[in-house]
């Protein structure tokens, strides 16, 4: 029996575009190399992890809403009144909440941290050296005995190539591996920037995908500052979405 359906595509479509899919279909056909499924491996993992980040802020929120009250008077604390923060949080039932409280109030004090460094010209991630402490150690000190893994970085490193020669684009050292995930995952970002309905899903969604955002803003300046034109980047995309909801 004939295929009239078959037989009105083979007719209608055009051979060029016939065998552009026949060729995805070939291509999608062959087994993945090893580095293929390794990328497909740590994206996956890196979907994965953003989920579970996501799930476990909506669960401890569910559990001490009053992280809410806490984010709302971050919003409010200038950088001439640190010594006020710490003395609040000090003082405070946040020094006795649960471990997983006291873990999420710390990310909101990282994220305000970032902020007012951004907003007085310095890098997000301008910690001062030891034996000097900052406000987010202030904090780390009452909220989580634990602290960041330091990474040793060799400052020569950057003189050990021919200065002279085009260079290929660094490595990406992030949870976001190429170039094209990063692209993937920008989209996904917009959207929920877009989606988001009040401030504080605003806030707490940037929380879930700070590492994201930092990993932006220093390994892909494209996608966090944008062109200065039509393509806004991430940076501009953010404080519009702020913006609306403020």
């Amino acid at each position: 029996m004939t295929d009239l359906f078959a037989q009105y595509a083979s007719e209608a479509i055009p051979p060029s575009v016939q065998r552009k899919q026949a060729e995805r279909e070939a291509a999608a056909a062959k087994p993945l190399s090893a580095l293929d499924l390794k990328m497909r491996e740590k994206q996956r993992l890196s979907r994965a992890y953003r989920v579970w980040k996501k799930e476990w802020r909506g669960g401890v929120l569910a559990v001490e809403p009053r992280l809410r009250d806490f984010l709302k008077y971050l919003r409010t604390v200038r950088p001439a009144q640190s010594d006020e923060l710490i003395a609040a949080i000090r003082t405070s039932w946040l020094a006795q909440a649960a471990r997983d409280v006291r873990l999420f109030a710390l990310e909101l004090v990282s994220r305000h941290c970032d902020r007012i460094n951004r907003q007085m010209g310095f890098e997000a991630l301008d910690d001062p050296l030891p034996p000097q402490t900052s406000l987010y150690f202030e904090a780390r000190a009452i909220l989580h005995a634990g602290g960041r893994a330091v990474i040793s970085n060799d400052p020569f490193a950057v003189y050990g190539h021919d200065a002279t020669k085009p260079q290929r684009p660094a490595p990406l050292q992030g949870a976001i591996k190429t170039r094209a995930e990063a692209r993937a995952v920008y989209s996904e970002i917009i959207a929920e920037l877009h989606g988001c309905e009040d401030r504080d899903t605003l806030d707490i969604y940037l929380l879930t995908i700070g590492e994201e955002l930092v990993q932006f803003q220093t390994e892909l300046d494209f996608l966090w500052t944008g062109d200065g034109d039509d393509f806004l980047g991430l940076d501009r995309e953010i404080k519009a979405a702020c913006a609306r909801l403020t």
